[in-house]
Formats: C-alpha cells, structure tokens, sequence
C-alpha cells in the first residue's frame, strides 16, 4: 500500500470515527504531510482549523477535562489552555495548529496544560518544585515529546515480546554476555565448548533476538503508518534491543 493510499484510509476511518465534523481530504492532507499515528486526533483539529462546526465544543471538552486531572489547578487554567491555544495571535495561526497527529491529542494537551501550569507557578511563594505527574519536558514543540514516548514504548514493547520467544539455550548466551559480561572465551569454558562455537551460538542468539523483535515491530507499526525500516526507527529499535540485553529481564 503506498503512503497516499494509506493516507487515505486513515482520513476515510477518522470520517467515520467523527461523523458530524465535515473535513476535506485536501485540507486534512496539507494539515499532516503524510500518514500520521494519530488521524483521527489530527481530522479534529484539522476541523477546528476549518470552522466544521462542533469541532470546537470537542477542544474545549477535552482542555476541562485535562486541566481538571492536573492537581492543585481549576477552571482557569482550561481559561488559559483554550486561549493559548485556540485563538489567533496577529498574523499567527491558533498554536494548536502544531498538532499534526504524531501522538495521542489528549496527551499532546496534557503537555500544554502542564507546561502553563508550571509558567503560572513560577516565582510565587508556594511554586511547585517540579512539573506535575504526567509532564513530559524535552522538546520545545509537544508533540515531538510524546510522539518520542510513544514510540519507545512500542519499541520496548516489541523487544520484551521477542525476547519472550526465546528458548532458555539462546537465552543463555545472552546473559554470559549482556549480564554477566563474560568475554567469548569465558563463555565458551562456561559451557564446555570451543571458542569458534562459542562465538557462533552468542552471534545466533543476538541475531535471533534482533529478527523477532523487527518482526514484533513492524506489525506494531503496520498500523501506525510507519515502517521499520525508517533509520531513526531503526536506531530507536537498536537503543531498545540493548536496554533489553542489559536489563534484569535477560535473567529470567
């Protein structure tokens, strides 16, 4: 299926996920670029952006609610959230035009609530040490962070399910290596054998491992639009397969 195709059934879902909003394929193309994680999230911002009615009633719902999770705030921070986020500023689009559907929109604005609650704390007498649970700081735009998030989780994930996989003996191998930090030769005196078939069965066990896991990952994927084979996804997966090999779970 190529990415237009794709692209299209994802705004074909979102339009029956959310009937009542009216949304053209071409103005929900422009908006996100490409296949996105989150299309339905993004068809309602796109029809915010639009002016299909009832769009806006679902942003503010959802700001309440939001701002209503984060302890110690009220009703004025969702005050502060819709204006700083569903209003024009001079020449500048309403900043949730930022959202293109590359994390969960919920979250997305959970980060943004956060983020004013902590400018609003800042210098007063009892501000608050750190952000609130839930906040996720790192990049300057939020979606990027959950986006990250997101994607290490399904990362991690799909490493864990592969490892499962694994028979006890390749299991083995890995912990000489990754727990233990035993060098070939130890290993290969660990159990009895020659150093060639030691390497051998440590080099299997890794690319056994390393296979599952791209296949666990590419079908968590599959849905999301994107693809395994992308070289920052690639690296991610990498960083993830080594946290795992270096973790307690290789014990097990």
């Amino acid at each position: 299926m190529t990415s237009s195709e794709t692209l299209r059934n994802q705004y074909d879902a979102a339009c029956a996920r959310w009937p009542t909003l009216r949304v053209a394929f071409g103005a929900f193309e422009s908006h996100v670029g490409g296949p996105v994680t989150h299309a339905a999230d993004a068809f309602i911002v796109v029809a915010y952006l639009t002016g299909s009615q009832g769009a806006a009633d679902l942003l503010v719902n959802m700001v309440h609610e939001l701002s209503a999770s984060i302890p110690g705030e009220s009703d004025e921070l969702a005050a502060r959230c819709i204006d700083h986020l569903l209003f024009a500023t001079g020449a500048h689009p309403p900043r949730i035009a930022s959202y293109r559907g590359r994390g969960r929109l919920r979250t997305w604005l959970r980060v943004v609530a956060s983020r004013l609650s902590v400018d609003s704390h800042r210098g007063q007498p009892n501000a608050l040490a750190e952000p609130p649970s839930g906040f996720i700081a790192a990049a300057a735009n939020p979606e990027d962070a959950v986006a990250r998030a997101e994607l290490q989780a399904i990362f991690s994930a799909a490493a864990e399910a592969a490892f499962s996989m694994l028979d006890r003996r390749l299991r083995r191998w890995l912990r000489y290596r990754y727990v233990n930090g035993l060098s070939i030769d130890d290993a290969a005196r660990m159990q009895g054998v020659h150093r060639a078939t030691a390497a051998r069965q440590m080099s299997k066990a890794e690319d056994v491992l390393r296979k599952r896991m791209y296949e666990e990952l590419a079908e968590r994927l599959r849905d999301r639009g994107l693809a395994p084979s992308d070289a920052a996804l690639l690296t991610n997966a990498e960083l993830s397969l080594s946290r795992l090999l270096r973790s307690t779970h290789v014990e097990q």
